[in-house]
């Protein structure tokens, strides 16, 4: 759990004071076979109107299909593309967190893999960070494709968040986000083994906006995010930014043997006035 200071600017915005020009794309990859020819259409038209973006981080997380052989056969002759692969699967979290230290970039962008997070909303991103802000997170106002449980489900796990942590982590986002240089800097000095990155991200501070945008269903392959994912996501990161959890199951370990001392006791009693 983080133990110094958040890296936090009351100042506002200010374009001019780091170098604002090259950019990254950070994608994870999990058994995406059915996805990637897709996904490296969708990059490459988007660069072509992008030149600022120069670099493209696979990070393959210990894939088990023809990922890591379509990721080469797909990128070979394209430029800018540095591919990690993972010897098993790390997680999500881990593989992002493997993604951003390898770039060198003035600002990266974290994407998934499916592109339900839409290449355009990297666009208004990237000139919000030229404005001057260091974090640019997309904000979910429509998510098409997702059950009522999902969303749900999501919805109750930022305000949970929120309720356990006092972080001011923003609601209905993801880890779809730009951020600067200096950001990535200091997230690798965290040196996190379970990293939340999102909460992290927040925790940092620095000057921080959001963008909001329409969630697009997943064009082809199934969620690598299932409920029980999601769970111990959920559970690890409350864990990682809080001690409230562990001190409410110790106060209810505390009144539920202070229970058991009343009943015991009163069972002795009981025992001891039929006894006589």
């Amino acid at each position: 759990m983080p133990d110094a200071a958040p890296l936090a600017s009351s100042l506002p915005p200010d374009a001019g004071d780091v170098r604002r020009e090259t950019v990254a794309l950070v994608i994870p990859l999990f058994n995406e076979e059915e996805m990637l020819p897709i996904l490296i259409r969708e990059v490459e038209a988007f660069r072509s109107h992008h030149p600022d973006i120069i670099e493209i981080v696979l990070v393959d997380d210990g894939s088990s299909d023809a990922t890591p052989r379509l990721v080469r056969e797909l990128t070979d002759d394209l430029p800018g593309y540095r591919v990690a692969r993972f010897a098993r699967n790390f997680g999500h979290q881990l593989a992002v967190t493997a993604g951003l230290s390898l770039t060198t970039t003035d600002a990266a962008v974290i994407l998934d893999a499916d592109l339900q997070d839409p290449l355009s909303v990297v666009s208004e991103m990237i000139a919000k960070w030229r404005q001057g802000y260091d974090v640019v997170y997309g904000v979910r106002a429509e998510r098409e494709g997702e059950t009522a449980f999902k969303r749900g489900t999501a919805a109750g796990f930022y305000r949970a968040f929120r309720w356990m942590t006092d972080l001011d982590i923003p609601l209905d986002t993801g880890d779809f986000r730009l951020v600067s240089r200096r950001v990535i800097d200091a997230y690798e000095k965290l040196g996190e083994q379970q990293p939340f990155v999102r909460g992290l991200i927040s925790w940092l501070g620095f000057n921080q906006t959001g963008v909001e945008y329409r969630r697009a269903a997943r064009m082809a392959g199934e969620t690598k995010y299932p409920l029980r994912k999601m769970l111990k996501l959920a559970l690890t990161s409350m864990l990682s930014f809080s001690d409230k959890p562990l001190r409410m199951a110790a106060y209810l370990g505390l009144g539920t043997a202070a229970l058991s001392f009343v009943g015991l006791l009163y069972a002795l009693i009981a025992w001891l006035i039929g006894s006589t």
